[in-house]
C-alpha cells in the first residue's frame, strides 16, 4: 500500500509550522520505507497533485480552537467524522480539503481511499519565529507516534 505523511504549515509563523514539525520528527522515528513524507507550505488545489498516487493519506495540520488549549492533538477520518477544518486545509481564493478530495477522488486513477487527518490545536500562527511555541513543541513527537499507529494499522482509525 502507498502511503503519504503530508505536514503542512510554515515554518516561520511560530505555531503554523507544527505540521512540517512533526514530518521532521519523523524522519527520526519512521522506519517504514514504503510511507513518502512530504513537508508543504501549498494547500487547495495543489492537495490534489500531493495525494494522487497514493491509497493511505496522513495529514498533519494546525488547528485553531480559541476555546481550546494549545497542543491538544485531536485526530480524523475524513469520510466520518472531519468536520472542521484545520489551518492550511481551507486556503483564500482556493478550494478547501472537501473540495480536493472530491476532485482528486474523480479525476484522479490514483488517489487515497482514506485520508486520516491531525490535527494540533495552536497558540500562535502570526509571530514570525521558526519555534514552536512550548506547548505545541510538547506535541510533535506524540503526534508523530499517533501517525506512527495509523500507518501501522489504518483500519483501526478507518472508524
Amino acid at each position: 500500500m502507498n502511503k503519504i505523511v503530508l505536514g503542512l504549515g510554515n515554518t516561520i509563523l511560530t505555531d503554523d509550522g507544527v505540521g512540517i514539525h512533526v514530518v521532521r520528527a519523523l524522519r527520526n522515528i519512521l522506519t517504514d520505507p514504503k510511507v513518502t513524507l512530504v513537508e508543504s507550505e501549498l494547500a487547495g488545489f495543489s492537495l490534489i497533485e500531493l495525494l494522487e498516487g497514493f491509497e493511505l493519506a496522513v495529514i498533519i495540520d494546525a488547528f485553531i480552537q480559541p476555546d481550546r488549549q494549545p497542543g491538544l492533538i485531536r485526530w480524523f477520518n475524513y469520510d466520518t467524522n472531519y468536520r472542521c477544518p484545520t489551518f492550511h486545509l481551507v486556503a483564500g481564493h482556493q478550494i478547501d480539503l472537501d473540495a480536493a478530495v472530491k476532485i482528486g477522488r474523480r479525476l484522479c486513477d490514483s488517489f487515497p481511499s482514506l485520508i486520516l487527518i491531525i490535527a494540533i490545536t495552536i497558540k500562535d500562527a502570526t509571530t514570525f519565529s521558526e519555534q514552536c511555541s512550548v506547548p505545541v513543541q510538547k506535541a510533535i513527537l506524540p503526534a508523530a507516534e499517533l501517525a506512527c499507529r495509523m500507518l501501522e494499522n489504518p483500519h483501526q482509525f478507518s472508524q
